[in-house]
């Protein structure tokens, strides 16, 4: 009787270690599966803030290293792939914002030089910075650097308030930009006629004032490699509402205030 109750005995154990076994087995496999997903959703999240908006991957792709006179090219190109995304105008960026873009990809920190809003939206003054850029010059850095090296010519603490320069709105502004080719570029006739038009040439930075009433400029955009039929006068591409190119050299109230070839080499 005792042999036979310690028979049974032994076979609860060991039944009773089988089952607490396997349930070790399920737990041990159920948390290698758990750990797999961390592992995937971890790499399909990077993927996601990694990627840039869909379009980007529309940008043709430029070469930085640019030729003697090929310069002028360059900047166009880099103004035609705005009207190519069809970035569109917001009046909010026209306020201060951190960048946080670099080649169309946020970053976890504010970024210089190189830095942007984001791709999609932006303001007249953007559209300078992102066309110059494939001709390999980064107004974010130059008109930084500029306005260290000649704080009264640009006299940011009198006309923003701005006690230092600040490599988020500085370059943004196009009262700054109209200072830094002023200085920087090749200054070219202004006149808007048949007589003239033949100097204006494709990559050409215009710079307007639309309202008289404000301290100008306070438009700005690059001459296109198009003509209006019939005339000798180039379209010009500009972000007023969507970046496009229009005919606007001759339009009433579009007093052009700045004609530039850049770089003054």
């Amino acid at each position: 009787m005792v042999g036979y109750l310690s028979s049974r005995l032994a076979q609860k154990c060991i039944s009773a270690a089988s089952g607490q076994s396997r349930l070790i087995q399920e737990f041990f496999n159920i948390a290698i599966m758990l750990a797999a997903g961390v592992v995937f959703l971890s790499g399909w999240m990077r993927f996601v803030v990694d990627t840039p908006p869909f379009f980007i991957d529309t940008y043709p792709k430029f070469d930085n290293t640019v030729k003697d006179g090929e310069i002028g090219r360059a900047i166009l190109n880099g103004a035609q792939r705005e009207v190519h995304n069809q970035t569109k105008y917001d009046k909010s960026k026209q306020v201060y914002q951190p960048l946080y873009f670099l080649d169309g990809k946020r970053q976890s920190n504010p970024v210089f030089p190189g830095g942007d809003i984001d791709p999609n939206h932006g303001v007249c003054s953007d559209l300078i910075v992102r066309a110059l850029r494939p001709a390999g010059y980064d107004l974010q850095r130059l008109i930084n650097e500029d306005i260290h090296q000649a704080p009264k010519a640009y006299r940011i603490e009198q006309r923003f308030n701005q006690p230092s320069p600040d490599y988020h709105i500085d370059h943004r502004r196009v009262s700054n930009q109209f200072i830094f080719f002023q200085r920087h570029a090749i200054s070219l006739p202004t006149e808007t006629d048949s007589l003239f038009y033949p100097q204006w040439k494709p990559g050409d930075i215009v710079v307007w004032d639309l309202n008289p009433e404000d301290e100008p400029p306070d438009h700005v955009g690059v001459v296109s490699d198009q003509i209006v039929s019939g005339t000798n006068r180039p379209y010009v591409i500009q972000n007023n509402g969507k970046t496009q190119a229009i005919d606007c050299l001759e339009r009433n109230h579009w007093k052009v205030v700045g004609h530039f070839r850049f770089p003054n080499e």
